[in-house]
């Protein structure tokens, strides 16, 4: 699919606020241009146009069996974005980020997706709903993070996830743990070029500044953590997710940085709330290149590699509109 400027956005895009220019958007149906991979090695890759819609777990990965239609997607048009790494020996730390060549210079910008992040798990239904994961070390990565194609300072910085500080980071990122099964090193991170906190700190729900404090896994129990922000699964029906994760379901990101620096994260779970889940101000905006990728913090191949990646669908980029000066950086929105 071509880049799309300032025109009108198909029905299946996310919908973008009054105000706002739309400056790239894809369903990837068709491959699309105006995407850029950063590959760590080999054993990394991303996928433009992919048929989620095959999908069979390697292994009967109970309760999921495939992978549903995305929310803002229209029935038969299941391609979308994979990306993956650390599928196959030799084991190491490895990443893959897909970057968006419309974004380069933006200083202010929105970016909206669908987001599918796939672990596998063998353990009995009830883990799912207990909110005990299997303790994959994968992560999603999004952020504006990614500056030039190859450039192995960004690679090394962006993979170096199980390692802080990170010193040859350019920009910064968020990244969430696909089941929670990694509290001891941070299910929810966020990474910055200064090795510090943002000037508004990311503080609920907990996040791991840098790789840094400690986090309990799945975090789960109140209004204030992230089994509120991912609830449990609302009937055997729908079994797919894990409680106080992201993980084998579809959510919905909006990433917004408006013209004075301050930047909102929110995400909203397929049948579920809304929430913000970061604020935090940056008042000189760097601009570079807004990217999503995937990375393993553990140099060890998953037991079952083919049923562990992330799918992205439905991604627009548009420019911002002002925002709220909200009160806290988490926050119900609907």
């Amino acid at each position: 699919m071509k880049k799309i400027i300032l025109s009108a956005i198909a029905a299946l895009a996310l919908p973008v606020a009054a105000n706002a220019a739309v400056l790239y958007s894809t369903n990837f149906e068709t491959t699309p241009t105006g995407v850029q991979s950063i590959l760590s090695s080999a054993d990394a890759e991303v996928n433009l146009n992919y048929d989620y819609g095959t999908f069979v777990p390697v292994v009967a990965t109970a309760p999921i069996t495939s992978i549903t239609l995305a929310p803002h997607s229209t029935a038969g048009q299941t391609r979308g974005m994979r990306i993956r790494s650390n599928f196959t020996a030799p084991a190491s730390n490895e990443l893959a980020v897909a970057y968006f060549t419309a974004s380069t210079g933006l200083t202010s910008w929105t970016l909206t997706f669908d987001a599918f992040q796939m672990v596998n798990d063998s353990s009995p239904e009830t883990k799912w709903y207990s909110g005990a994961g299997s303790g994959t070390s994968t992560f999603m990565l999004v952020g504006d993070a990614v500056t030039t194609a190859g450039s192995t300072a960004a690679t090394a910085g962006m993979s170096a996830v199980s390692a802080p500080p990170i010193t040859n980071l350019t920009g910064w990122y968020i990244g969430q743990n696909g089941d929670g099964g990694n509290g001891a090193s941070g299910d929810y991170r966020y990474y910055s070029a200064t090795n510090g906190a943002p000037v508004v700190n990311l503080a609920t729900p907990n996040w791991a500044i840098n790789g840094g404090t400690p986090l309990p896994t799945n975090d789960v129990g109140s209004a204030a953590d992230w089994g509120i922000v991912y609830p449990a699964p609302d009937s055997p029906l729908r079994p797919n997710g894990i409680l106080g994760a992201p993980g084998r379901r579809w959510i919905t990101w909006t990433l917004e940085q408006d013209v004075v620096g301050q930047m909102t994260v929110s995400v909203q779970m397929e049948g579920f709330a809304k929430y913000q889940i970061a604020k935090w101000n940056q008042p000189n905006p760097v601009g570079g290149t807004i990217g999503i990728g995937y990375s393993d913090s553990n140099t060890g191949v998953a037991a079952q590699p083919d049923d562990n990646f992330l799918v992205i669908d439905n991604l627009t980029l548009s420019t911002a509109t002002p925002l709220a000066n909200a009160a806290t950086d988490w926050q119900y929105l609907q």
